[in-house]
């Protein structure tokens, strides 16, 4: 089960944060900097000139190094409970993998097992995100080596208010994802496709001045490989 947040870092709570990160003892001097340079006021600034000053707006602004670690903390707590209820030692334990707002939840085991064991787990997650002001996007997509066993988890998602799909592929971080089932090249097609497409301009571009050639390793090579 491929879960997508909407927006996350959008909806980090920086008071939670700060006490998520008391608690798991982050370094107290930096973390309480970064939660006061983005609850603060901003003002841009470009070639010497200050703009007026912006109200703060998101919760988290782009380009901090610490972003991505304000969102891990925000988000451990829950993983660990979830990894306590239906993770190991049980005979068919659930994981959860997190690249900070990509969450993977994964089952193996007998077929029959699948749904109602994903299902139990995937609500608590769902109640636990939402709880925290997460939203839970139309994007999130259950695959299986079963289509039945993703269909059904879908149904029973979507019954229980959590806009979950289903499919036999997926995309996560960028890499088409079947659950083991089979191996797909699509997306990676897609790139060759453009990558040479873009390759063809880059070419006819270097005929008419040499330094045009630098395109192809800030550019053509860029869209063919991510």
């Amino acid at each position: 089960l491929y879960w997508d947040l909407e927006k996350f870092y959008d909806r980090l709570d920086l008071k939670r944060i700060l006490r998520l990160g008391r608690r798991m003892k982050y370094p107290l001097r930096p973390l309480v900097l970064v939660v006061q340079a983005h609850s603060a006021n901003a003002r841009i600034r470009t070639k010497g000139s200050f703009g007026p000053v912006t109200v703060r707006q998101k919760p988290v602004r782009a380009g901090c190094s610490q972003a991505n670690n304000l969102a891990r903390m925000s988000l451990h707590d829950i993983l660990e409970q979830i990894h306590a209820d239906h993770g190991p030692p049980k005979q068919f334990p659930i994981r959860l993998w997190s690249f900070v707002d990509d969450l993977t939840q994964r089952f193996e085991g007998p077929s029959y097992r699948a749904v109602p064991t994903m299902l139990m787990a995937a609500r608590q997650l769902a109640d636990e995100l939402v709880a925290i002001g997460q939203k839970i996007s139309v994007k999130s997509v259950a695959v299986s080596n079963h289509m039945w066993c993703s269909r059904a988890l879908s149904e029973s998602l979507r019954a229980y208010g959590v806009p979950v799909s289903y499919g036999r592929c997926t995309k996560d971080l960028g890499v088409d994802c079947t659950a083991g089932l089979r191996r797909t090249t699509g997306t990676l097609k897609a790139r060759m496709a453009k990558g040479r497409k873009r390759a063809k301009v880059n070419k006819w571009l270097a005929g008419l001045r040499r330094r045009s050639a630098r395109l192809f390793n800030t550019n053509t090579y860029s869209v063919m490989m991510y």
